[in-house]
């Protein structure tokens, strides 16, 4: 089976056949019974993409995915967004403000904020032009005692949460849990996203991040830096 989606960096392409993005697609448990329906949507959509690629955490890998291209259609956020709310209605998890980068996780946090049927918008964090978030807020303000909920599309090195985390914090407000799309960090617990909230994700990416986060020799562990041909796409530029 073949995908016609085109991307148009020639660099990047989507998965070829669906078995083999199956492969890589390890569904949570909790979302078990979506796992045909999900791993159908992200063919379709050609989200996840293999090439060479440096991710914003400065590591390598050769699949990317790029939330952008799955929530282009509206019935896909919708679809993610509606069971991420179901999921933490069933928690019992209550939230006053949902917090998110302004990247591609602000259009789930948006998404999830209708589903929720929450009376505030979402609230964005600025990011910097390496796609990394900042601690400021874009409308208003984290108000003292608010219970966030976090969202992301994807987490790596929890580097984004960590600040996000930081920053309702520092405004008086506690995170009470974190939403995602996809994890492809090797041991998310492990990372600067783990805290004393519960998370959840739909899937794991089970791919390789070569190097270390924040590291300038992380060419060094790449396979693909190792060929004779070693261009790189710039992931912050694919979001």
């Amino acid at each position: 089976m073949k995908t016609h989606m085109e991307v148009s960096t020639l660099s990047a392409r989507p998965i070829e056949t669906l078995e083999a993005l199956a492969d890589l697609v390890k569904v949570s448990p909790r979302f078990k019974f979506l796992e045909d329906e999900l791993v159908g949507r992200l063919f379709r959509s050609g989200c996840i993409l293999k090439g060479h690629f440096r991710l914003q955490s400065l590591q390598h890998s050769d699949v990317f995915l790029r939330f952008r291209t799955f929530a282009s259609n509206p019935e896909n956020l919708s679809w993610v967004a509606n069971h991420l709310a179901q999921a933490l209605r069933q928690n019992g998890d209550r939230f006053d403000v949902i917090v998110a980068p302004d990247t591609a996780g602000g259009l789930l946090a948006d998404a999830i904020a209708e589903a929720a049927n929450l009376s505030s918008s979402s609230l964005t964090l600025k990011t910097d032009l390496d796609n990394r978030v900042t601690t400021s807020f874009v409308g208003d303000s984290v108000r003292n005692g608010d219970r966030a909920l976090l969202v992301n599309d994807i987490l790596t090195t929890g580097e984004g949460v960590h600040t996000a985390r930081t920053a309702v914090e520092q405004a008086g407000g506690e995170v009470v849990s974190l939403a995602l799309f996809a994890n492809r960090a090797a041991d998310p617990f492990t990372t600067k996203a783990s805290g004393p909230f519960p998370a959840m994700w739909l899937f794991t990416l089970d791919v390789k991040n070569y190097g270390e986060p924040w590291s300038s020799r992380n060419a060094d562990q790449c396979p693909e830096c190792l060929k004779e041909n070693n261009d790189f796409l710039e992931a912050r530029l694919l979001n």
